[in-house]
């Protein structure tokens, strides 16, 4: 059998009562040159069961694993994935019936660029339509590339995911800033403002997980961070506070929890072994006062105008 151009996966657990819904908008491409890896992560609903209705077709393969979660699929599929692209569809989510023509065809014009991803049209539990979410472009609007793609309906070119490694397996969550933080070092990035899936909100997402989300992301910069530690140093942390003016004047002794604000973004930056040195700029010498308490060696104050802070 000939070798798929793209590889669409999809991670379900317990989200059999969208899943048909998803694997029929992958069965409605206007492109066939595809393949669909079907991955039951540990589900005790009847995901097992729609997985069955499609397995007399030859492009789809369904895998069973143990609760593994979706940094763990997402490694099983790039092991097995045949196809050029590799794009995953979350089971409780569907796509546009144009999405694989229009990502194939951006990368099979733009060589240098490793990922592509659209805008997409968020929907209620039933698929009702609540907005469209775009993004900037990428390079034309956007060139701090500060937004990563989300991890979903991005196309991927395989071989060079595999390349960096794949999924990193010390997080749980955030694959897609996994993801967009290796491209982005290695690669040309972009995007197609065209909305080209169907995100999908019911309460149950991992979107919906504030914490679990931030503890991810935080981590992922910091490993990130720490592997190119060695040929970036000095690291210099800079805290910029000012008695005039913000929406209140010397916003930085407001009080939070037994400590000013100031003391907050000291502590942080103090506890970091990542900083050689962290410098706080302000236009009051207050602080300065403030700094004389910590006898970190690190620390800086560096005098601002009053007349630049206006």
């Amino acid at each position: 059998m000939q070798e798929p151009r793209f590889t669409v996966y999809i991670p379900c657990r317990n989200y059999g009562q969208y899943l048909e819904q998803a694997v029929e908008s992958v069965l409605r491409q206007t492109v066939a040159d595809w393949e669909l890896l079907l991955i039951d992560d540990g589900s005790t609903d009847h995901t097992a069961q729609i997985v069955q209705l499609y397995l007399g077709d030859r492009r789809i393969r369904s895998y069973k694993t143990d609760g593994i979660g979706l940094i763990g699929v997402a490694n099983l599929a790039l092991r097995e994935a045949r196809g050029r692209y590799m794009i995953r569809l979350d089971g409780d989510d569907y796509l546009d019936e144009n999405i694989l023509l229009v990502l194939g065809h951006f990368l099979d014009r733009n060589l240098d660029v490793a990922l592509v991803f659209p805008d997409y049209y968020l929907v209620d539990e039933r698929g009702g339509f609540l907005s469209v979410e775009r993004r900037e472009r990428l390079q034309e609007s956007n060139y701090m590339l500060d937004v990563p793609a989300n991890g979903a309906c991005t196309l991927v070119r395989t071989e060079i995911l595999r390349q960096l490694g794949g999924y990193r397996t010390d997080v749980d969550a955030q694959d897609g800033l996994d993801l967009w933080v290796k491209m982005c070092r290695h690669s040309r990035c972009a995007n197609v403002n065209l909305p080209l899936f169907y995100y999908r909100r019911h309460g149950k997402n991992l979107t919906e997980s504030s914490f679990r989300i931030f503890n991810a992301r935080r981590r992922i910069k910091r490993l990130t961070l720490e592997a190119e530690i060695g040929a970036s140093r000095p690291f210099l942390a800079c805290i910029l506070c000012r008695r005039n003016y913000d929406f209140m004047p010397d916003i930085w002794k407001a009080n939070l929890c037994g400590r000013t604000l100031l003391e907050w973004s000291l502590d942080e930056c103090i506890q970091s072994s990542l900083f050689d040195e962290i410098i706080v700029a302000s236009d009051t010498e207050e602080v300065r006062d403030v700094l004389g308490r910590y006898e970190d060696p690190r620390l800086h104050f560096f005098p601002r105008y009053p007349d630049e802070t206006i």
